[in-house]
């Protein structure tokens, strides 16, 4: 590649910066009662990154049989290892409505005072 005229007439200046340029010195004592060695950019950005799990069709039944049987998606995530909107979203996907289950142990709660207090009478 050529360069054009504009910037050929700048390269001998851009060459003489480049040349007197010198990069931060690097000290390699450095005392580890100060600095913190540990730190690893490599393990960080393997954190960071995730990826989308996809799952399979036996693991997608596994789901539904189990969210029937009363595990929350919170479980169901922790159990497959993913994110529990992925949970819900194979729930969607079969025609499974996702629901609010601590609101129905409030109800179920509330049903069993009621039987109690009708079968119980001080």
């Amino acid at each position: 590649m050529e360069l054009s005229q504009t910037y050929s007439k700048n390269y001998l200046i851009v060459a003489k910066y480049i040349k007197e340029y010198h990069a931060t010195p690097v000290n390699t004592n450095v005392d580890p009662f100060i600095t913190d060695l540990s730190y690893d950019p490599q393990f960080y950005r393997k954190i960071r990154c995730s990826v989308t799990k996809t799952l399979s069709e036996v693991e997608s039944r596994t789901i539904i049989v189990k969210y029937q049987q009363g595990k929350s998606t919170y479980e169901l995530a922790w159990e497959f290892g993913c994110h529990r909107a992925t949970i819900s979203r194979v729930l969607k996907d079969n025609g499974i409505e996702a629901t609010n289950q601590c609101a129905k142990k409030k109800v179920l709660a509330e049903m069993i005072m009621q039987m109690y207090s009708e079968w119980y009478k001080p």
